[in-house]
């Protein structure tokens, strides 16, 4: 969320002093029961995003997909719902 330092503030990360006027980034961290809203300065901000894009592509580099075994016309069972004789067995 943007924001606009009202007073002289730290950034949360490498708490560098961010004066009043100047623009930043709250980021929302939620810890437990309660949540707390860190200041962070715009270079911080753009090592946490990238940071966080290298560890989503790790994630995804670990997720394997396997494809459904898919079967073919003739596996196919049909549906004996409606048969009279099936539902009576």
């Amino acid at each position: 969320m943007p924001y606009q330092a009202a007073r002289k503030v730290k950034c949360s990360k490498c708490e560098i002093a961010i004066c009043m006027g100047e623009n930043a980034v709250i980021i929302p961290m939620k810890s437990g029961a309660y949540s707390r809203k860190r200041i962070h300065c715009f270079n911080c901000l753009n090592k946490i995003i990238e940071q966080t894009r290298k560890d989503l592509k790790k994630i995804e580099d670990m997720i394997v997909i396997i494809p459904a075994p898919q079967k073919s016309l003739t596996q196919i069972e049909p549906d004996n719902d409606d048969d009279p004789v099936a539902l009576s067995e």
